[in-house]
Formats: structure tokens, sequence, C-alpha cells
């Protein structure tokens, strides 16, 4: 009998480790909340010094900024499969799970994966309608998805460098940036209006861009989306 119930409560001692051994492998909010502190950090650490790399070599698209960009893309790589972990566990990891201060890390991280980004179009339009975070934050995934895709955009926020020619002394390639083409460029400032963006001029005028570069805008005070 004794060595039955010490059998039984062996059992028992065994199964509520194996469980609180499980359990302590379930990331916590907390555990979240340190994790999306990591993932900006990282996210901003070779990002960060690629716009002085290209005032250095006057806008030309270097071979230092190239190696910049290397190294980020695989931190970037990285952060969304830490990402992809958060948002199997609780969804997306909005204001409502860690606050205003990191509830768009994981949209910006999306936004910096181009081949996965396309899966969270929907999960982050419906984070954005939940009030979890921005609107313009899911337009902006939506644009990327689009331009990536090599399809018109819908709000105007996606820009890209374009190579205009080679410099003869660094053989470095000359680019500009330009507004990827709009789908209806005629009512995209009543689009950028209902997900609180200023019209398009504004947004070139600030990134140094020739609104005439863009094809069938034409800024109208006041437009009615119809």
């Amino acid at each position: 009998m004794l060595k039955y119930l010490f059998g039984v409560l062996l059992i028992v001692f065994i199964s509520c480790n194996t469980q609180k051994e499980k359990t302590s492998n379930i990331p916590t909010v907390v555990d979240v909340k340190l994790a999306l502190k990591d993932i900006y950090k990282s996210a901003q650490k070779y990002r960060s010094q690629i716009p002085e790399v290209r005032k250095k070599y006057n806008n030309l698209k270097s071979l230092e900024e190239q190696e910049l960009w290397k190294k980020q893309t695989i931190i970037d790589s990285i952060n969304m499969d830490k990402v992809e972990e958060i948002i199997a566990k609780y969804g997306y990891p909005g204001k409502e799970l860690v606050g205003d201060s990191l509830k768009q890390v994981a949209a910006s991280v999306i936004m910096q994966n181009p081949k996965r980004q396309a899966l969270y179009v929907d999960l982050i339009w419906h984070a954005a309608k939940s009030g979890n975070i921005k609107l313009m934050d899911a337009a902006f995934l939506e644009d990327r998805v689009l331009m990536f895709g090599g399809k018109n955009q819908k709000y105007g926020t996606s820009m890209k460098y374009d190579t205009i020619s080679i410099d003869k002394n660094t053989k470095f390639a000359v680019t500009k940036l330009k507004v990827w083409p709009i789908d209806r460029p005629d009512k995209v400032d009543s689009l950028r209006f209902t997900i609180g963006l200023y019209p398009l001029f504004k947004q070139c005028e600030m990134m140094n861009i020739d609104i005439k570069t863009v094809k069938g805008y034409n800024f109208r005070p006041m437009l009615k989306l119809k």
C-alpha cells in the first residue's frame, strides 16, 4: 500500500514539474514588451546610419551603403521570426497588449520584410480598425505590398529610388526618390484624409520630390471621394 501511494505521489510530482516547465516556456506580456524593445533597437542598428552614408557620397548608392543594408536585412529577418512567434501566441501586439510606446513595432518589422508582409495585410488592417495601431500604418503596408507586387499603390505612401545614371568617377548609381505609381491619383488625397494623412504634395515637399513627377495628381482643397 505504501509503495502504491509513493508511486502515485511521484507521478503527481513529475506531472506538476513537467507542467511548470511547459508553462515557463510560454512568453508573458512582460516578455513580449522586452522583446519588442530589443527588436525596435536592433531594427535601427544599421538603418539609422544609411542617411549619413548616402549624404557622404552625395546621394550615390555606395558599396558602404549596400553593406549596411545587407547587415540590416539579416537582422530584419530575425526580427520577423520573433514577431511571427508573438503574433501566433497573442495576435497583433498592439496598444491593448503592449501600450502606446510599443504598439507600432511589430507593424514596422512586417513592413521591413517584403517577402512575408503580404501575409499580414488583413491582420494589420484589423488591428488598425480596432484602434491598436494607426490607420496609416495599415495603409503603408498595403501600399508596400502593392508596390513589391508590381501594382499601382492606393494611398501614395510608397516611394522608391530609381537609378537615373551611373557616376563616371565612382561608377556608383545616381538615384532619385520617386513616388510609386498611384492607382487613382485624382482621388488619392481624399483616401489619405480617411486615414489621417496630409495631402500628397506635402509629403513630396518633405521628401524633396517634384510633385509634377506624380502622374495624374492635381491637388484640390477639400477633395471628396466619389
